[in-house]
């Protein structure tokens, strides 16, 4: 029978069954004044695994468990599929895996595993996730640009963390949103929550026009936009900012060109609005572009000792690079910049973990590397 087939209650049965023999086994081989060997640390580590599935009751985290199980006690025979070499969960082969955030070892089981390889202890999980919730830039939860399942790792996160980041989920992916209009509130007013034209508040109770975004006025004369949005639209045309026709989300172009990626993942031009690759504008600003240009160029250990000639070729190959440049592809690498850089991904002063991208010359903090750009 395969293994990916046994219900879960056998499959908590089986892991029981073996610690108790891990423990018997554990006992035999105790003796006076015997120092404790490598095969002592290894059977201690192989408990410690069996102990970290028996406890993973979350059923996002089932399939999981079966694959950690796989490789600490199947034969390549019974479960082929099972990792192999340097990955596998084997007793024999038992290695630490180091969180890519914060370093720290651990057994595979311990981690959680990203679609792109990188693997993260629970904590630093956890914060990621928290800061997800709180920061809608960094939503979904993302390591290397791809998002971070919950199905298998919702054992490293709470039951409440789990649920918050569901209902964001539901918010995240609902064009056109609406919120409560009572600005106490401000609750999100999931689609399940809307008949006709109308939302109702899960939290205080109050009734939203969707059409308007105000209180509901049950089709009584027309809808009005409130004097807080039209603010927030003349503060927006006055500065520039663009907003996206997908969710609505107010954004502003700093770096880079005119081709903009929504986080609810929406592409659009951000001169007209329209979706990308749909109208005739320039790609690029001309005066931001050669700022950028100029400013990577200064950055140069050499910059000082060229004359005006090879300053002017120096700023003209930046500017080259980054008209090259995909922005949705850095190439990244560590570097030790002079002084205090502040990150420009979320403008906070990082000394430590500093990466720039080689060609546009980002720099960015480790956090930001791995689950912002």
């Amino acid at each position: 029978m395969a293994f990916n087939h046994v219900d879960p209650e056998s499959l908590q049965l089986i892991i029981q069954l073996q610690l108790e023999d891990a423990e018997h086994l554990a006992r035999g081989k105790q003796g006076p004044g015997a120092g404790p060997s490598d095969a002592d640390a290894a059977l201690a580590m192989y408990r410690q695994e069996l102990e970290s599935l028996l406890y993973d009751t979350d059923q996002d985290g089932i399939n999981q468990t079966m694959h950690d199980f796989a490789g600490l006690y199947l034969s390549d025979e019974l479960y082929p599929e099972a990792e192999k070499g340097e990955s596998s969960r084997s007793m024999a082969g038992a290695h630490l895996v180091h969180c890519v955030a914060c370093d720290e070892g651990g057994s595979p089981s311990q981690m959680a595993r990203c679609p792109c390889s990188h693997e993260y202890c629970a904590p630093c999980l956890t914060h990621l996730f928290q800061s997800a919730l709180r920061d809608g830039s960094l939503f979904p939860a993302r390591c290397c640009g791809q998002p971070i399942p919950l199905q298998g790792n919702g054992r490293f996160l709470s039951p409440e963390i789990m649920s918050a980041y569901r209902a964001k989920q539901v918010e995240h992916t609902t064009p056109n949103k609406t919120y409560c209009h009572v600005a106490r509130c401000s609750a999100f007013l999931a689609p399940t929550t809307i008949r006709g034209n109308t939302a109702t508040c899960h939290r205080c109770g109050a009734r939203t026009c969707v059409l308007c975004k105000n209180r509901d006025h049950q089709g009584r004369g027309r809808c009005r936009e409130d004097e807080g949005t039209r603010e927030v639209l003349r503060v927006a045309a006055d500065r520039g900012w663009r907003r996206c026709q997908n969710c609505r989300t107010m954004v502003e172009l700093q770096m880079g060109c005119f081709h903009m990626t929504c986080h609810c993942g929406f592409q659009f031009c951000y001169l007209c609005g329209v979706e990308w690759k749909n109208c005739p504008c320039v790609q690029w600003d001309e005066e931001r572009l050669t700022r950028r240009a100029h400013d990577n160029a200064r950055r140069d250990a050499q910059w000082q000792g060229l004359d005006h000639d090879l300053r002017e070729a120096q700023i003209q190959r930046e500017r080259e690079n980054l008209e090259r440049h995909d922005a949705r592809n850095h190439e990244w690498a560590r570097r030790r910049p002079r002084g205090v850089p502040r990150c420009e991904g979320c403008a906070r002063c990082r000394p430590d973990y500093v990466f720039e991208c080689h060609v546009c010359h980002l720099l960015v903090c480790r956090g930001c590397r791995f689950n912002r750009f």
